[in-house]
């Protein structure tokens, strides 16, 4: 791989984690505020939120990326092709139209999709935040093409820092007047940070533009743009119109199985304060994902397949190894986690249930943006269709029977079925192989060995230990494991090696460039 994909994944990798700190940190003080009933809320917009954004920008941004990085490649870094500017309009035009759709319909959405009328000004707020977050998209993936991934970086936290800034100014004045204002309060910071966001990424291209590779026209760029995002785009409404019921669906099966509204919308509540918990270690490999779509587009497009699958051994490997790391984290240290942010046995109990699923879900996000970036876009479609169909099948039969923590068992469906369907494509079109014993459990045997001995150290010395913090406690875990894995050759000399040498040319190039 090219040393900059290291040195641009460290600095996503940087820019999520901060993003990530800020989330868990303004859940943590939000749920504070307005409590589980007002979190699961807060969520039923969020979820309406996310799937309008998804349908006026999904597929945009990540083939912008994929055209951008495919010309560079095929004109030897002369050029780039001026797939941006067709892609602007076409955003801008998809955000409108979501928009106003959203401004119109809101309160058929609200008090008959959703089932309360709480929802419904919130609803009208964030309509017209939806064009800005979709040119957004569009300038992130043109960064994210030519590999200049500080810019959109500095974006995302401009963004995330507006938004947390303005909730925590204006939700005093707007919580007495109950949870439909104290919702609408972080809500109309969302619609405000979005369009500073914008407005920010737009001064950001056009200072590139001055200085940046020449942009020439090509012929159908538009319709590569159209056939690339329709499937990417089909495929990210589908997931999000099916996470949108499954939001709406359970609050009523919890209804169902006996709970009260408030007492259903409680309990989903506290989904939304673990998953932020759970998703805060994913920068390094959102990071590896991103960046993985424009690298293994570049390396597509010159044919190199021995490189592609070299690729994904050092990206199987390292996802694997790290997310185990963080199975072991949580389940040792649930509820540290728990008490430390929210006071909350409960977040720490479903935290532990949870834990487990890290490995399937990070591995997914590496395993998705190869595909993506390998032309298996329909693919990816069709198993998202086939796994969101089935938890929300799941969702409708076992919520009402079985209550709240069926959920938790048809996660683990969802996860199993679709990263063995994934990968079992993403093997077969890169021609690559997965050493089992080596990449998988070894590794499993580590984190095991490592988390079990850290949890039976606490519980034997619990005087004398009981004053470690919780940062301690991990830092012991994390080498307890890097040496198992040593130990059992799942990693070697060769990857420090590997790892230093990535480190030092990122140096290098820093300094050249001072």
């Amino acid at each position: 791989m090219k040393r900059s994909f290291f040195a641009n994944t460290m600095i996503l990798t940087l820019t999520t984690q901060l993003l990530s700190l800020i989330s868990v940190w303004f859940v943590a003080w939000l749920s504070g505020a307005i409590g589980p009933e007002g979190m699961g809320l807060y969520q039923l917009i969020s979820s309406v939120y996310i799937l309008a954004g998804t349908l006026a920008s999904s597929g945009v941004g990540v083939t912008v990326a994929r055209l951008i990085a495919e010309s560079i490649a095929k004109s030897g870094g002369r050029y780039t092709s001026d797939v941006l500017r067709k892609a602007v309009v076409l955003a801008a035009a998809m955000g409108l139209a979501v928009g106003g759709a959203l401004y119109l319909l809101a309160e058929p959405i609200g008090v008959q999709l959703l089932g309360d009328r709480r929802t419904v000004i919130s609803l009208k707020v964030l309509a017209p935040a939806l064009p800005f977050m979709a040119l957004s998209a569009c300038m992130r993936g043109y960064f994210i093409g030519i590999r200049r991934v500080f810019k959109p970086s500095s974006q995302m936290v401009f963004e995330q820092l507006v938004r947390v800034a303005i909730s925590m100014l204006i939700l005093k004045a707007f919580l007495p007047r109950g949870l439909e204002y104290a919702c609408l309060a972080v809500i109309l910071a969302c619609m405000i940070s979005e369009a500073a966001s914008c407005i920010y990424a737009f001064v950001m291209v056009a200072l590139e533009k001055r200085r940046g590779l020449p942009v020439k026209p090509e012929k159908g760029v538009l319709g590569q743009l159209v056939r690339i995002a329709l499937p990417i785009a089909a495929s990210a409404n589908l997931r999000s119109v099916l996470r949108t019921a499954e939001n709406i669906l359970i609050p009523r099966g919890l209804e169902k199985y006996g709970l009260s509204h408030a007492g259903a919308l409680s309990q989903f509540g506290l989904l939304s304060m673990t998953m932020p918990v759970l998703f805060f270690p994913s920068g390094l490999l959102t990071s590896v994902g991103t960046m993985l779509l424009p690298e293994v587009s570049h390396v597509r497009a010159l044919n190199d397949a021995e490189k592609i699958r070299a690729i994904f051994a050092r990206v199987f490997r390292m996802t694997l190894m790290l997310s185990l790391l963080l199975c072991a984290v949580f389940l040792a240290f649930a509820r540290d986690f728990g008490l430390l942010l929210y006071q909350n046995e409960e977040v720490a109990r479903l935290l532990t249930l949870l834990a487990p699923l890290t490995p399937l879900i990070y591995l997914d996000f590496v395993v998705d943006s190869m595909m993506s970036g390998l032309g298996q876009q329909m693919r990816a479609l069709h198993i998202n269709m086939l796994d969101y169909a089935v938890r929300t099948v799941l969702v409708l039969l076992l919520i009402p029977l079985f209550g709240f923590f069926a959920y938790i068992g048809i996660l683990y469906v969802s996860a199993i079925l679709n990263a063995t369907l994934s990968l079992h494509r993403l093997l077969k079109v890169s021609r690559a192989s997965i050493d089992v014993q080596q990449w998988i459990v070894s590794p499993v045997l580590a984190a095991g060995v490592s988390g079990s001995l850290v949890v039976l150290l606490f519980r034997l010395l619990p005087a004398v230990l009981s004053g470690w913090t919780l940062a301690v406690k991990i830092a012991l875990l994390t080498a307890l494991y890097i040496g198992a894995l040593f130990l059992t050759g799942s990693l070697s000399a060769a990857d420090v090696r590997w790892f230093k040498s990535l480190v030092r040319s990122a140096r290098a190039r820093r300094h050249q460039a001072a």
